[in-house]
């Protein structure tokens, strides 16, 4: 069962954000990234998805610009 975050620590901000990088290079979905995130952290894709759009995709937009040129290569 999924319980709803009131704070994310910094552990599992770099947890999603490593499974998001990893899943975009392997070229697989954000939303595939989301639900493995999900899983491991014992919440729900909702909230790793809010919490990927609202804090960390402006931190890591250099690594996902990075991981898309990963997944180009890979084709």
């Amino acid at each position: 069962m999924s319980i709803i975050r009131k704070y994310w620590t910094g552990t599992e901000d770099f947890y999603l954000a490593g499974k998001v990088l990893e899943s975009i290079s392997n070229g697989n979905t954000l939303l595939n990234a989301f639900k493995e995130a999900a899983t491991y952290l014992n919440t729900n894709v909702n909230e790793c998805e809010f919490r990927w759009n609202a804090v960390l995709a402006d931190y890591y937009s250099m690594p996902l610009a990075h991981a898309k040129y990963q997944r180009k290569l890979k084709l």
